[in-house]
């Protein structure tokens, strides 16, 4: 079995293509088993995976399901090839006298990609010489706007390819050609798609989740799931698990007068925490879901107190997003119903009604006061990792 893979993006990359080409086949080869054997090639900027059998119903879709959620991917479609137009002309007829979706249509149209501008006849000619074979054949009408069925046909430097349908792909670029970022994972609605869409610019993204209560609480959370969710987008990931409790005794000491900014130290000791773990494990960026002006800790003014001094490169992808177009991809990529779980999480801990403007300094000063970088260092300390998929 044939399956042709067409990318949009990556034939942008001019000579580094074959980068991104490798690391595309590579990353298809880790999500589909390997009892799928199959061999990979480069034909005319498309990727053709010929599987060594033929595949049951059940591990067609497992293929589609890897194809489908593989970010590079702009579509894909089962194929057939053919080493010459009378062998293509011969094999069209035959596959198409078995497919039920053209034998119920009413009208057809023959659609030509010539990738090998070699070949001596034109897409235009090759439209209408397949056309007119198959109206003869099967007595069905040409349309070329709005047919009820597309035969697509590709010409390379090895023949033909065919194929009747197209599933689409997410796009983007192959997860790890832009390296490793650490996303800040709260269980809400934002972070999982701020890490869809840092995955869909070429990163790999692993997760840190602050929890209250216990570990195990934690580990069988809908933090787990959702994580576990994400990680059908790229090969492999890591959830690091760490408590906040440190920080909430801290905190308890707080004037009335600070209650306000409570909840910007907090992002602050996020930041610092997570800062200091990427900066240990070698990641290149952390990944906020943070939406500007979406809530009051969220507007520019404190947005720059929490992430003064932060010793890591901070990436917001969320930031020009409103609310309703975030969950609109929450619900696309499979995140939001868990996202709406009810889930003790660090919000738990905030100020009623947070401060919308704060200085820099004052946030700072507020983080020696209750010695924030001791409370990263134990809060560090209890630090568990979980792996996904779970049998690496």
């Amino acid at each position: 079995m044939l399956f042709v893979v067409s990318y949009s993006e990556i034939g942008l990359k001019g000579k580094n293509r074959s980068i991104f080409e490798k690391k595309l086949i590579k990353n298809l080869s880790a999500k589909i088993p390997e009892s799928l054997k199959f061999k990979a090639s480069v034909s005319s900027m498309r990727i053709l995976l010929e599987f060594s059998n033929e595949l049951s119903n059940d591990e067609f879709r497992i293929v589609k399901e890897a194809l489908s959620s593989a970010f590079g991917v702009s579509w894909f479609a089962q194929a057939w090839k053919a080493i010459s137009y009378e062998k293509l002309a011969g094999l069209l007829l035959e596959s198409l006298s078995q497919n039920k979706q053209f034998i119920s249509a009413g009208s057809f149209k023959i659609n030509t990609i010539r990738s090998d501008k070699s070949y001596h006849k034109t897409s235009v000619q090759l439209n209408y010489e397949l056309g007119a074979l198959v109206s003869s054949h099967f007595s069905k009408k040409v349309k070329l706007k709005s047919p009820d069925f597309v035969v697509e046909v590709i010409v390379n430097s090895k023949g033909f390819l065919y194929f009747f349908e197209r599933h689409q792909g997410p796009g983007g670029l192959p997860v790890g050609v832009e390296g490793k970022v650490l996303c800040l994972l709260s269980g809400g609605i934002d972070s999982p798609v701020a890490a869809f869409l840092m995955m869909k610019r070429g990163c790999s993204v692993d997760y840190l989740h602050f929890y209250a209560g216990s570990s195990s609480e934690a580990e069988n959370s809908k933090v787990f799931f959702m994580a576990e969710m994400l990680s059908r987008f790229q090969p492999s990931s890591r959830l690091f698990l760490v408590p906040y409790n440190h920080f909430y005794k801290a905190s308890l000491g707080l004037e009335n007068s600070q209650a306000r900014f409570e909840v910007l130290v907090f992002k602050r000791f996020l930041l610092e925490t997570a800062s200091c773990l990427a900066q240990k494990k070698g990641y290149l960026g952390l990944v906020t879901g943070d939406s500007l002006g979406q809530v009051s800790s969220q507007t520019l003014d404190n947005l720059k107190s929490q992430s003064e001094g932060i010793g890591c490169f901070l990436l917001r992808p969320l930031v020009g997003y409103d609310k309703h177009e975030i969950i609109e991809i929450a619900k696309r990529i499979g995140t939001y119903s868990l996202s709406i779980e009810k889930y003790k999480d660090c919000c738990s801990i905030f100020a009623k009604s947070p401060a919308t403007k704060s200085r820099p300094e004052f946030i700072g000063q507020i983080a020696e006061q209750i010695n924030l970088k001791r409370i990263v260092k134990l809060t560090l300390e209890d630090l568990k990792v979980l792996e996904f998929p779970q049998n690496i």
